[in-house]
């Protein structure tokens, strides 16, 4: 008969350890699908910052191009004004009855020099009868001292038709009819002019000491370096940003990655307890006497025996708050601990073996401990005799898993 029990008992003992691992695959494929969902999510989220990073450097480059347009409309009306108001005081200025030559008054008289020799153009600077497709045209030009040319710009997409220029130094003999070319590259085409158009030119930008625009124009798709200090500094943040999704996204894997391993460790340690109190259950077993009475019952499988009612009526039992989880068929460890079969847990099954950490208070029935980690039980009331059961028992498998 003992070994007929002891048969059913290793049966349940393995039913319930195949189901314990079907639980346990279950969990790991849901905490497997949650894993790929936070990584979905952590992708479509980086892809989110990264197109409003792009969204954003583009409308911060458009308003630095807006902003660099809007300056120098101002700066160029400020130029035409401060030349107007030149103009105005040396006509205020003027003797009465003086002539005053609107090119030539201010500028500083050509001093004589000697007739140069003719330049005969090289292939490079042959002269054209009009500008190059794309080439800017300058006219009413002259050359500075410097090397640079002033003069008024046709056909720029930088300046406006007309206004007054610049350049930078030109790196060949200035000569009406062929286009030039700039120490910094840019070319020009400088319109053919009479020798009295030449001196008026003269006179004119001597008037009103220069160009409007000093400097070399921008050229034809060139940025201004407030641009390219907008653009650079949006590819920086838009890097930085994708950089954060990135490392959100590892971090996501990293969690997903560290919960899978404890959930892996988690259902061993509980195949190794399951194992480990089928060993037990087993040897126990082939170690008893003949006629030795074991109580298979406390291991969880098959029924209880009914205990007998009593004739006189018992006091009401305490029962548990609300909450607090059960301990009952408990004993107290040498450590204090109390180990038994636990009810009313979310973190254990109904009637599985646990082992708490040492107690504070008196190991009671009827009331409710606290633990040393501060988790609270309340320990079912039981009789001597049960108790001394409980004892034999637990001293044979030597308890349930450690719980808290």
């Amino acid at each position: 008969e003992d070994k007929k029990i002891a048969a059913a008992a290793m049966a349940e003992a393995k039913q319930k350890a195949a189901e314990e691992r079907k639980v346990a695959a279950e969990a790991a494929k849901e905490a497997k699908r949650k894993a790929a969902e936070e990584r979905k999510a952590a992708a479509a989220e980086a892809k989110q910052k990264a197109a409003e990073a792009k969204q954003k450097a583009a409308e911060e480059r458009k308003a630095a191009a807006e902003a660099a347009a809007e300056a120098k409309r101002k700066q160029a009306e400020q130029k035409r004004s401060d030349s107007a108001k030149q103009a105005q005081q040396a006509m205020q200025k003027a003797k009465p009855g003086q002539t005053i030559s609107l090119f030539g008054f201010g500028a500083p008289k050509p001093t004589s020099a000697p007739t140069a020799k003719p330049v005969r153009p090289s292939a490079a600077t042959r002269k054209v009868s009009a500008a190059p497709r794309g080439v800017p045209t300058i006219s009413k030009w002259e050359q500075n001292r410097d090397g640079s040319i002033v003069g008024l710009i046709t056909g720029s997409p930088s300046f406006q038709d007309g206004e007054a220029i610049t350049t930078s130094p030109i790196t060949s003999d200035a000569i009406g009819g062929v286009v030039v070319q700039t120490t910094s590259g840019s070319r020009y085409f400088l319109e053919e002019q009479s020798k009295a158009q030449a001196k008026s030119a003269a006179g004119l930008f001597g008037l009103f000491g220069g160009s409007a625009a000093s400097g070399e124009p921008t050229a034809s798709g060139q940025k201004t370096p407030g641009e390219i200090k907008t653009e650079a500094e949006a590819k920086r943040r838009a890097t930085e940003e994708k950089k954060a999704a990135a490392a959100a996204a590892a971090e996501a894997k990293r969690k997903a990655a560290a919960q899978q391993a404890g959930e892996r460790r988690r259902m061993a340690e509980e195949k190794r307890v399951t194992a480990s109190n089928a060993r037990k259950a087993e040897q126990a077993m082939k170690n008893a006497k003949p006629g030795a009475t074991i109580p298979i019952s406390f291991l969880g499988f098959g029924k209880p025996q009914p205990e007998k009612e009593e004739k006189s009526q018992k006091p009401a039992r305490a029962v548990a708050p609300r909450g607090v989880p059960t301990i009952r068929k408990w004993r107290q460890n040498k450590d204090g601990s109390i180990v038994g079969s636990i009810t009313g847990s979310p973190n254990f099954k109904e009637g599985e073996v646990v082992t708490t950490s040492p107690i504070t208070g008196d190991a009671i029935g009827g009331t409710v401990v606290e633990t040393s980690s501060r988790s609270r039980y309340f320990l079912e009331e039981q009789t001597k005799e049960q108790a001394n059961i409980f004892e034999e028992f637990f001293g044979l498998f030597g308890g349930g898993p450690a719980g808290k």
